[in-house]
């Protein structure tokens, strides 16, 4: 029994509290067990200062200031992990800013010709910049403010891409403006002017002629300029049905079809019309012909510029280099806010076409009823103003008005059928663009009278460019002139 209870005084004198479970006399003292679950841990300086005094409360002082260290060094532990979690924007923060284009297809081009090529779908944009997977998979990438954008021909540059970084996680937006380098630096080109009047002769153009726009002659041109090339431009035209209007190269070279757009009969778009612009002196003839590479033109100037390739073809002795002339020409017809030209609505071609489209024609014979004033986009969703402006730009149409020069028929002609080219261009009768674009917006209102009224206001592009082209794939729209339009009819006419 004695080493019983000298254990036990011992074990009491040293913890707080102790359960023992059990205990017997064997030889092998050891065998006592303590349930571990319910021991606190030993404090060593209550064994010194208050030793087997379990009642004073001094006692249990240090074991509480330890419990607040530890309780401070949790939350300092729990701030420092909260700051390992902090979103790192360093990635895009450092993103670096300029690129060099690597696409041999995109860098042999000019930036001003690549920008204007991409002016419908700047998101391509996002295949020249390279993003790692792991910003993406971390950020929204936006491309904002592209009117912002710029193109620098002297440095082959394209500059202001604002590409924005959105937080996934926190929405928090990093801002970055790109540069794209590596674009095609046009080399001016050394002109021999001594030659220019030696064997290449500069006509001075008829009046038929200068009373024409300069785009719509250098498109002309462009196409008459080899025989070989010719097919090009026709492959540029859309894929009509015999039964649709055609305003495209085709028609404008057939003198049969000329006679109907033009006042004066004897105009001529066929291979004939570079001859009217240069011709070369007779005792040059069997030895020189010369080719337009390109040409540039400006509705709003009046001007016109080709760029002449002379080739030396005489049999029998040694070539002389080709060389390259400029020839520039002006006094052409000019845009002057469109005033021989009226755009239009044409309402009974609006009403016929509203009727095709039985879900239209009910939201609008609904509204009529309602007497609802306010503008009909307010009562309709998206998806309807979206149907509403596409049978607006079916049913207008350009037609000329007191000009001396062009001539359409009375009812003029749709501006659906004049784009006759891909990407909807325009050759007659200037060189221009019409898709549902050139709406910039438009009303429908109904007066007391259950008068329909249709406001538009139109954007029409103007070719009026500082750059030689090909007119294969026609880039120049740098200007636009605005029109509007006012059609009204009775409502009653879409029940009929």
């Amino acid at each position: 029994m004695k080493k019983y209870w000298k254990l036990t005084l011992l074990i009491s004198a040293s913890l707080t509290n102790i359960n023992v479970i059990s205990c017997s006399q064997t030889k092998n003292d050891s065998n006592m067990n303590i349930d571990k679950e319910n021991t606190k841990p030993m404090n060593p300086s209550t064994n010194n200062s208050n030793k087997g005094d379990l009642n004073n409360k001094d006692s249990f002082k240090k074991p509480i200031e330890q419990d607040e260290k530890l309780k401070d060094n949790s939350n300092k532990v729990q701030n420092k992990k909260d700051d390992d979690d902090e979103e790192d924007f360093s990635d895009v923060i450092n993103f670096k800013t300029e690129f060099i284009i690597n696409d041999q297809n995109i860098s042999s081009q000019v930036a001003s010709k690549y920008l204007l090529s991409i002016s419908d779908q700047y998101e391509v944009i996002y295949n020249l910049i390279e993003i790692d997977n792991k910003v993406k998979e971390r950020f929204n990438i936006d491309l904002v403010d592209t009117k912002n954008i710029i193109s620098d021909d002297e440095d082959g540059i394209i500059k202001n891409i604002q590409i924005n970084f959105i937080s996934k996680k926190s929405k928090k937006i990093v801002s970055k403006k790109i540069t794209l380098k590596g674009f095609l630096i046009p080399k001016q080109e050394t002109i021999n002017e001594s030659k220019q009047s030696e064997i290449l002769i500069k006509k001075n153009l008829e009046d038929k002629y200068k009373n024409i726009f300069p785009s719509l002659l250098a498109s002309m041109l462009m196409l008459n300029k080899s025989i070989n090339d010719r097919y090009e431009y026709y492959n540029s035209e859309k894929n009509t049905s015999d039964n649709d209007e055609s305003y495209g190269f085709y028609t404008l070279e057939d003198y049969a079809m000329v006679n109907s757009l033009f006042k004066n009969a004897s105009v001529r778009l066929n291979p004939s019309l570079p001859f009217k612009f240069l011709d070369i002196k007779d005792s040059y003839i069997e030895k020189y012909q010369y080719r337009i590479q390109e040409i540039k033109a400006n509705d709003l100037t009046g001007q016109l510029s080709l760029k002449v390739i002379l080739e030396h073809i005489e049999e029998n002795v040694p070539k002389r280099p080709s060389e390259v002339f400029i020839y520039n020409f002006d006094g052409f017809r000019r845009h002057n806010n469109l005033e021989n030209f009226e755009f239009y609505l044409d309402s009974n071609e609006f009403i016929e076409r509203t009727k095709e489209n039985t879900r239209i024609k009910n939201k609008l014979n609904s509204w009529v009823q309602e007497s609802n004033s306010q503008d009909l986009k307010n009562y309709l969703n998206e998806q309807e103003i979206h149907s509403i402006k596409q049978l607006i730009f079916k049913s207008l149409k350009l037609k000329a008005k007191n000009d001396k020069v062009y001539s359409t028929n009375e009812n003029g002609i749709s501006l659906e059928n004049l784009a006759s080219l891909k990407n909807n261009i325009v050759l007659y009768p200037f060189v221009t663009r019409f898709a549902e674009s050139i709406i910039e917006n438009f009303d429908i209102t109904i007066d007391d009278n259950k008068n329909i009224l249709i406001k538009t206001k139109l954007n029409i592009p103007i070719y009026a460019s500082d750059d030689y082209d090909s007119f294969l794939e026609i880039n120049g729209f740098n200007d636009q002139i605005q029109t509007n339009n006012l059609a009204t009819f009775n409502s009653a006419e879409l029940k009929k």
